[in-house]
């Protein structure tokens, strides 16, 4: 599988399965941020993350995840194409956790999706053509959606409206495979109340998931900011391949799902009399 990346240097940082936690089905992966010395460029390339990307055998995705003081960058590679296909189709959530209090849980949808272009990626294709697809969707998608615990949609924000309160996320490709990459304040304001992506003031906790469907093709002006439908029911992410959704979803659709629980523990500033952070 390596291989398959050519250039690209994987490097274990630490990744720590402290925790394998399996409660309901669930289980839950420790892992160990790196401090963002160099500011990480969120423009769809991805040759920043080349020191900072872990495999993860169990799920088929690359992840990375770096921190400054104030700040939380992350990277997702899908591995399969299938997961690609459906995170092309209906985007996936990043679920921002709190477990002291889930109403302050919050969730990123992006990408939004694009049906016609997951249908086309999930033909038999080359690398260069499904390359070809990845920026196209890449090329349109100019919004994201934050969603509440309740699973409906806080608010829409252009890439421009994201950028001003701090988020940039983008869709892009890294050696053939699909990539998401995103930088978050740790605090941001939306709609006048304040959000705190921390479970903790040294950990992050957060989910991943595909969206199975939607939403958007069952919309009416009347419920227009109903939930996106993803996966229901419990606060954690199922990883048992016998688990279905509400919708019955195949196990076979499910193993190609993006279904990740993880616990990210933040670095510290390795110079902290340092006194500013190199660019």
């Amino acid at each position: 599988m390596v291989s398959d990346w050519r250039g690209m240097r994987i490097r274990l940082v630490s990744i720590v399965i402290a925790a394998l936690l399996i409660a309901d089905g669930c289980r839950e992966m420790t892992i160990q941020s790196v401090w963002e010395n160099r500011t990480v460029a969120i423009d769809s390339e991805g040759m920043d993350w080349e020191d900072a990307l872990i495999h993860l055998e169990r799920v088929n995705t690359a992840v990375g995840f770096k921190n400054r003081a104030d700040t939380f960058s992350m990277c997702v590679v899908p591995w399969n194409r299938n997961t690609q296909v459906l995170v092309a189709g209906n985007g996936c959530i990043v679920w921002f956790v709190r477990p002291e209090n889930d109403k302050e849980n919050i969730g990123v949808h992006f990408p939004l999706g694009d049906m016609e272009i997951a249908k086309k990626l999930a033909d038999n294709l080359s690398k260069t053509e499904a390359v070809n697809l990845i920026r196209q969707l890449a090329s349109q998608e100019k919004s994201i959606e934050l969603i509440n615990n309740h699973r409906k949609v806080i608010c829409r924000l252009t890439s421009d409206e994201a950028r001003e309160k701090g988020i940039q996320i983008a869709l892009g490709e890294y050696n053939g495979r699909m990539m998401i990459e995103a930088r978050m304040p740790f605090v941001f304001e939306v709609g006048g109340r304040k959000y705190d992506i921390r479970a903790t003031q040294s950990t992050v906790e957060m989910q991943i998931e595909t969206v199975l469907t939607d939403r958007r093709e069952k919309e009416t002006p009347e419920d227009a900011m109903s939930p996106p439908i993803g996966l229901a029911g419990s606060p954690y992410i199922r990883t048992d391949s016998r688990y279905t959704d509400p919708e019955e979803q195949t196990s076979t659709t499910f193993l190609n799902q993006l279904e990740i629980s993880m616990i990210i523990q933040l670095a510290g500033n390795p110079q902290p009399d340092n006194g500013s952070n190199s660019e």
